[in-house]
């Protein structure tokens, strides 16, 4: 497993996370697994979201994450 990323986060960001924990539970990941809440959501999901909000064929789940990534390294 790579090291883990240490962000700073704004203070605004900190409260929205607070709000979605308050309706989602207390997990350890933002967006865990359907089936498993210890399991990062699955690639496939994240496709489904591109290709519902318009992205389908601009835009994957890994060059997504490869961009967020590189943005935050």
């Amino acid at each position: 497993m790579r090291r883990p990323y240490i962000v700073p986060l704004s203070n605004q960001v900190v409260e929205a996370l607070r709000e979605i924990e308050a309706v989602t539970g207390r997990y350890s990941l933002v967006f865990p697994g359907r089936n498993d809440a210890a399991e990062l959501m699955s690639e496939a999901s994240i496709n489904q979201v591109l290709k519902r909000i318009g992205y389908h064929g601009k835009a994957t789940g890994h060059g997504f994450w490869h961009t967020m990534s590189t943005i935050l390294e």
